[in-house]
């Protein structure tokens, strides 16, 4: 039995064309459906993104979603939601520093060139949420102090607790509290301690350092403490040195409170006041010699003769 040659070559080339075809199309459809799920996880990605974006609260309505939810403890909820919150659009706010800083390295931040906040790396590094974290979320802005309500003294004839009267007394300077956040772990008893400068435009000769200190019971309200703060002055700053985070102000005595200007003259009045108190001195000093001399000589014993 003869075998065709050419026939044998033919199929041959038929079928080779076929199995490559059929590569071919296995290798689009396998193209397309990786291109399928490539945009179908885009979609998802971007779904979820938006979702996410969407269920995250705004920064600036933190602290009013915390006093609706919890008003005995606002506080500990604006902590916890300060740093999950969402960044609003546009120009960033003077007043709220939000940003990612290298924990390997001292922080340093100014709000409004009136306060600055230095936070060491020490302090950065205990906050991390795990030791190979290399940067970690640190949060300083400005609150309000109007929404700090303390518990006031108790009145005659109540109980007195120990801790009810060192409670340090005064107002707010410039009615603006500090609020210092670094990563997701609290921090506290820090070795070195962070650095708040207060700059302002008044002679506090009383400015303490204090912090807030969350009610221990939801019938009560919080208060400010000086435990863990140390303060310095100088004429224009008071500086604190504290050993944890928190919302920090400094309290001053209103009745001693002199603003700027106020301060110029009243200098000017006691150099005045001064000088007269002075020269009342020498006029009466003047006075009372010439009275000597003029009446004790009239009463001068007579000598005997």
């Amino acid at each position: 039995m003869k075998v065709d040659v050419k026939l044998l070559a033919h199929f041959s080339s038929q079928a080779s064309a076929l199995q490559s075809n059929a590569a071919h199309a296995v290798v689009a459809a396998g193209t397309e459906t990786i291109r399928g799920t490539m945009w179908i996880t885009l979609i998802l990605l971007t779904v979820c993104f938006f979702t996410s974006q969407a269920t995250r609260i705004s920064c600036q309505m933190v602290i009013e979603d915390c006093l609706k939810t919890d008003p005995a403890f606002w506080t500990r909820c604006y902590e916890d939601q300060i740093v999950n919150c969402r960044l609003p659009r546009g120009p960033p706010r003077p007043d709220f520093k939000h940003g990612r800083v290298n924990s390997s390295q001292k922080a340093e931040l100014d709000i409004m060139n009136k306060y600055t906040v230095r936070v060491p790396s020490s302090a950065l590094q205990k906050s991390r949420a795990n030791t190979a974290e290399q940067e970690v979320l640190l949060v300083a802005t400005l609150i309000n102090s109007t929404l700090f309500k303390q518990t006031p003294r108790p009145s005659k004839g109540r109980a007195v607790f120990p801790q009810q009267l060192d409670r340090p007394q005064g107002e707010v300077l410039e009615e603006n509290v500090l609020f210092v956040k670094a990563g997701l772990r609290p921090v506290k008893n820090l070795s070195e301690p962070i650095e708040l400068r207060f700059r302002h435009n008044t002679t506090a000769i009383n400015g303490i350092c204090v912090f807030w200190e969350e009610p221990v019971a939801p019938n009560e309200t919080g208060s400010w403490s000086r435990d863990g703060c140390e303060t310095s002055k100088e004429r224009k700053e008071i500086i604190c040195h504290c050993s944890h985070l928190s919302f920090f102000a400094v309290l001053v005595n209103p009745n001693i409170e002199v603003d700027e200007g106020n301060e110029e003259n009243l200098s000017y009045i006691t150099y005045i006041i001064s000088s007269l108190l002075v020269l009342l001195t020498f006029i009466t000093v003047f006075i009372c010699v010439g009275l000597y001399f003029r009446y004790c000589r009239r009463f001068q014993p007579v000598p005997v003769s």
